[in-house]
């Protein structure tokens, strides 16, 4: 489960930064056309969850740190979640884009949580 996840993170993660307006045209990102600003936080975010999902991948196939790499994730989404809704609570992000952030990074702490309490 931990590679399976840490996997689609990576994917998501490459994807934030090397190619963030491919993203933002299939809504995955936020907009970043003519915004370098835009493009610069989101190859950061990207690059950020990659280093969470390559620790990951290490701990799991390693099986050294697995509940530090787990911590981890928990944290990643956790910090998600608080600035999807700080976001949208400015009015900076609208309802359909905060719920679904919202859920995708509930479902992260939840399986994560769960593989950690099954340690």
């Amino acid at each position: 489960m931990m590679t399976a996840g840490s996997l689609v993170r990576l994917s998501y993660a490459l994807g934030l930064l090397l190619a963030p307006d491919a993203m933002s045209k299939l809504r995955l990102a936020p907009a970043t056309p003519n915004n370098a600003y835009a493009t610069m936080t989101t190859r950061a975010f990207g690059a950020v969850h990659t280093n969470v999902s390559l620790l990951s991948l290490r701990a799991g196939v390693a099986n050294r740190d697995v509940p530090l790499a787990l911590s981890l994730n928990i944290g990643c989404d956790l910090g998600d979640l608080i600035a999807t809704f700080l976001e949208w609570r400015r009015d900076g992000l609208p309802g359909a884009a905060a719920v679904g952030s919202l859920a995708v990074q509930s479902a992260g702490i939840a399986t994560w949580s769960m593989a950690l309490r099954r340690l």
